[in-house]
Parts: C-alpha cells; sequence; structure tokens
C-alpha cells in the first residue's frame, strides 16, 4: 500500500516553521546551531497551531495541531489523516487512525524556526501559518 507520508515526512508531520530553503535542495542534517527542545516546550510550540510544509518530491502538506492531543494532516494530493500526538525531548510522535505510518520525527529549533526530519531523512521547515 502506498504510505505518502513515508515519502513527505512523517510525522509525522511535518512540523516540522519557517521557510523551506529557496534552492529547492533539502538538507539530510539539522544545522550545527540546531537546539533540542524538551518535550514539554516542544509541545508548547506545536499545540493549537497550524503549519504547512513544502516537501522535497514538490507536494504540500497542512498540519492542524491541537493541544487536546489530535493532530490533522492534509497533503497536496488529497491523502489525510488524523490521530493522536505526543512530544518526547527533540521529537513529535504520531499514532495515525488511518493509513499514514505510525512514528516519531526529529524537531530542532534553529531561532524562531522549527526543522523537522521526514522519514526520508530530508529537513524540512514548519511554517505556522
Amino acid at each position: 500500500m502506498f504510505k505518502p507520508l513515508a515519502l513527505v515526512a512523517t510525522l509525522c508531520c511535518t512540523a516540522v516553521l519557517a521557510q523551506s530553503p529557496a534552492t529547492g535542495a533539502f538538507p539530510k542534517e539539522f544545522p550545527v546551531e540546531a537546539q533540542t527542545p524538551d518535550a514539554k516546550a516542544l509541545a508548547e510550540r506545536l499545540g493549537d497551531r497550524i503549519f504547512t510544509v513544502k516537501a522535497p518530491n514538490g507536494m504540500g502538506w497542512r498540519m492542524d495541531i491541537k493541544r487536546s492531543g489530535y493532530l490533522f494532516v492534509d497533503i497536496s494530493n488529497g491523502w489525510r489523516d488524523n490521530g493522536a500526538w505526543r512530544t518526547e525531548d527533540g521529537k513529535l510522535c504520531v499514532e495515525y487512525r488511518g493509513s499514514f505510518p505510525n512514528g516519531c520525527n526529529d524537531v530542532r529549533l534553529v531561532g524562531d524556526s522549527l526543522l523537522l526530519k521526514t522519514r526520508a531523512g530530508d529537513i524540512v521547515t514548519l511554517v505556522q501559518q
């Protein structure tokens, strides 16, 4: 079965919130200055916010992360899913209810930006809406 989130990210999702690199090249490693947020700080940065991401394959995705513990993902190709989310130190974890794969993604902070490592290993920026 085709698992679009594995191509886009896993997030889960994502988110992880500034702008994607202008060159179109997506790095495979976090910048040296990236900081690992603790679980509580990361939850505070994510909860009750909407983020968008431009993925390396050109698709976009939108994550609506609720403080209630649910996350909703919509991908530009029409795929969507939702599930329970939680944070660990430096990680966003989601247990999807549909066909997206469950798991955790590494998240780092660089200034005010949130960077997320996709399952494919690309670093994407979560852009807060």
